[in-house]
């Protein structure tokens, strides 16, 4: 594969079981890239390991960056210190922040949760070259539409200066569990204006108080949808690179995972309670190195 571009990867990785999975399944391209890789060392400190994966994995080019550093450096924008250092999703949002700030050698990025797994054609998604985003999550499309969610909506949707509606989002609704992003396509400067909004923010954070669980309320994809929307940035192209996984473990069927790893770049394991059995099934089934 010829690359047209300067590419780098960027990762968020908590979890060491499926990030060494991730890295431990590349192809020659992608340990040739530079890896920015995003650690929440509120939860634990792991910088060590991280970085020993990704040697053993092959990748020369590397930085491991601690989310308590990006959060200092950004609370100093906002009203409130407290907004950004307890918000516990503060890198699904940050991460794009710093990189601009930090790293301007790159054309286009890969951004990836640690529970998303290469396959051996992952190559593809190299073709892209352009913001592109996977707006497939039925659930969330419906959620942003319910009244358990209308405050946050709304709320949401008045942080930009162009007004849409719930239904316009719900269509333009993104995952943040992988995209990629192109940096002369994306506005950094209107970026870091909303992300001061956003937290500064008091339905926001009145909403995410009341989680009883980092994910709850999904408030970091919900800012990142209402952002891309409002610049017009979706497309349909993610989601012909992405299996989303979100069934019961035992919903899914063999032949089922096996065609994943044939036609799609990149599977999201995001079936939360049964994500373990699932990544205990691709070993078992030998779709994946360990």
């Amino acid at each position: 594969m010829i690359m047209k571009s300067r590419w780098c990867i960027c990762a968020l990785a908590n979890n060491m079981k499926f990030f060494h999975v991730m890295v431990s399944n590349l192809t020659k391209n992608m340990k040739d890239m530079a890896w920015i890789v995003f650690n929440d060392d509120r939860l634990a400190d792991k910088t060590q390991s991280i970085e020993n994966e990704l040697v053993n994995a092959g990748i020369r080019r590397y930085k491991v960056v601690k989310a308590t550093k990006v959060n200092d450096e950004f609370k100093k924008l906002v009203e409130d210190p407290a907004s950004v250092t307890e918000y516990r999703l503060s890198m699904c949002l940050l991460f794009l922040w710093h990189v601009e700030k930090h790293f301007k050698s790159w054309d286009n990025m890969l951004y990836v949760d640690d529970d998303v797994v290469f396959t051996p054609i992952a190559d593809d998604i190299f073709e892209i070259e352009k913001c592109s985003f996977f707006t497939g999550d039925g659930f969330m499309k419906m959620a942003v539409k319910s009244e358990q969610y209308r405050l946050l909506t709304e709320s949401m949707i008045e942080m930009f200066d162009d007004r849409f509606d719930a239904n316009e989002l719900s269509a333009d609704y993104v995952s943040s569990c992988a995209f990629t992003i192109n940096r002369s396509q994306f506005d950094f400067d209107k970026y870091e204006k909303q992300l001061v909004k956003f937290f500064n923010d008091p339905v926001v954070f009145d909403f995410m108080h009341r989680s009883r669980k980092a994910t709850g309320f999904h408030t970091d994809e919900m800012f990142l949808s209402s952002f891309i929307h409002d610049c017009g940035l979706t497309d349909g192209d993610f989601g012909k690179m992405l299996a989303f996984i979100i069934s019961k473990d035992d919903k899914i069927r063999d032949v089922t995972m096996n065609n994943w790893f044939k036609r799609k770049c990149l599977i999201h394991i995001g079936n939360t309670t049964w994500k373990n059995v699932t990544y205990d099934r691709l070993i078992a089934n030998g779709l994946v190195n360990v």
